[in-house]
């Protein structure tokens, strides 16, 4: 099956996420209660030829997929990590589950960072979600 940028981003905007309140797009304020929230970023799209002739190679796509976790101002540092690591294990099992239903997620890497939302810093977990054909 064929993957496009617009089913890809439907694929992540549609996860299930265990604790993550899901959003289809970045998000241009956050409220506090809906926290934690994740979304997909724009994605990166290429491919490669695969010969002299002109035919294209397997198209391939990349997403960020964000979710915010606590505003940095609460200060709450080890109860971020924790919820930090909860956060990428339901991400990590939703993945799985998607990969194995929709088979063009290749693999995604993890980790903790900070995203701005309006004037508002999250402590939030970054996740490159890779796909192709």
């Amino acid at each position: 099956m064929a993957i496009t940028v617009t089913t890809f981003m439907a694929t992540l905007a549609g996860l299930s996420i265990t604790g993550v309140t899901e959003k289809a797009t970045p998000p241009q304020q956050i409220n506090v209660a809906d926290l934690p929230v994740g979304y997909p970023r724009l994605p990166t799209s290429g491919a490669g030829m695969i010969s002299f002739g002109g035919n294209d190679g397997l198209r391939s796509v990349s997403c960020d997929y964000v979710i915010l976790i606590q505003p940095i101002p609460l200060n709450r540092n080890s109860t971020n990590h924790a919820a930090a690591a909860t956060a990428m294990d339901n991400l990590h099992s939703a993945l799985v589950t998607e990969m194995a239903a929709n088979q063009q997620i290749d693999s995604w890497t993890m980790h903790m960072d900070v995203e701005g939302v309006g004037e508002i810093e999250y402590w939030s977990v970054i996740a490159t979600i890779d796909a192709s054909e």
